[in-house]
């Protein structure tokens, strides 16, 4: 269960750990598949099952192609390069017709690089469970080595310490998270994070000119895409990458509240979205087709009212899901990236 202020979540995963319904083992010849990629926003934890984008995806899809199969394979926290490892262990037996790569590129970025990542979750699991792509001087491809063992060890313990009698009192009490600290220091549970640190991580990446750690980080996210449309394509699949655009990109309120709230303002360009321009031409040069949600979402928010995130965990609500499934299957129908049933060639019965 998500117990979000919104409303109880019922959270239910198939028995291979997937947020959707359990698919057949086999791959039958007649369908044609989308497998879609990508961290929160598509594992789609703060929503029904039936309301996550590749549930919708599926229902709206079959209307034009009556055997379609839409796959979840989002992860909450995962990066590019984590995204690019699900598609090669298990994607590619799929046989997909359509891979949709979902960038949030907010953190995206940030998840790719150990600089960016260690400023806000170094001495976390998810700094120290994340596998990066070694930068050699030869340019090889060679994917950083992740303990397992002691990273499960170590999620037990935190999991254990949650479920105690004194971890719940603590999470809901702020007198005893004050004397906690009191006791302990206020790094004993979480490393302290410099301002300015936090700052770069969480915004750097809409920055009016990047910095050269985002720069870096580009670079890094250039070699992963050129990788995984390398494989897509010679798994027989067409590529497509989807841009999530974070509420502080949508709602008027939030991007005030980032924009007050920032130690240098002036660096920070949210309404012109540099990092989306950024991948456009990315993706330009390596002819790989670009879906950005931005034009959608701020259309349905600023012209129309809607409510597109929760207030709560700022991911998409009902209503957030729905507009990406239809702005997706728009895209994939244009594109001609699935065949419709009116236009599958039926061969002719010929007669004596």
């Amino acid at each position: 269960m998500n117990r979000l202020p919104e409303e109880v979540v019922q959270v239910e995963y198939n028995a291979n750990g997937w947020r959707d319904v359990l698919h057949p083992d086999w791959v039958a010849e007649d369908k044609q598949r989308v497998v879609v990629l990508g961290d929160s926003f598509i594992e789609g934890y703060s929503v029904r099952l039936n309301d996550t984008l590749t549930s919708r995806l599926q229902a709206l899809l079959s209307d034009e192609v009556s055997q379609v199969e839409v796959t979840n394979l989002g992860v909450g926290g995962y990066g590019t390069l984590q995204e690019y490892l699900v598609f090669d262990a298990v994607g590619r037996a799929l046989q997909p017709d359509v891979v949709v790569l979902a960038m949030f590129l907010d953190n995206d970025l940030r998840n790719n690089t150990r600089s960016l990542e260690a400023l806000i979750t170094r001495d976390s699991l998810k700094y120290d469970a994340r596998p990066f792509l070694q930068q050699g001087d030869d340019g090889e491809w060679s994917i950083s080595v992740v303990d397992i063992a002691a990273a499960w060890r170590r999620y037990l313990l935190s999991l254990e310490t949650r479920r105690s009698l004194w971890g719940r009192m603590k999470r809901e009490s702020a007198l005893l998270q004050l004397i906690d600290n009191a006791v302990h220091g206020p790094g004993a549970s979480r490393r302290k994070i410099d301002a300015l640190d936090r700052y770069l991580a969480l915004y750097g990446a809409q920055f009016c000119n990047a910095p050269p750690e985002y720069e870096e980080a580009w670079g890094v996210t250039r070699r992963i895409l050129r990788r995984l449309r390398d494989e897509v394509d010679a798994a027989g699949a067409r590529l497509v990458v989807m841009i999530v655009p974070a509420v502080h990109s949508v709602d008027r309120d939030a991007m005030a509240r980032v924009q007050d709230n920032a130690p240098d303002p002036d660096r920070l360009c949210l309404e012109q979205s540099p990092a989306g321009h950024r991948l456009m031409r990315e993706l330009d040069a390596i002819e790989v087709p670009l879906l950005d949600l931005l034009p959608a979402f701020r259309a349905a928010a600023w012209d129309r009212g809607v409510e597109l995130f929760r207030r709560s965990d700022d991911h998409w609500n009902p209503a957030g899901h729905a507009l990406a499934a239809a702005e997706l299957a728009k895209f994939i129908r244009e594109r001609g990236l699935l065949v419709p049933d009116l236009e599958r060639e039926v061969a002719p019965t010929l007669t004596p």
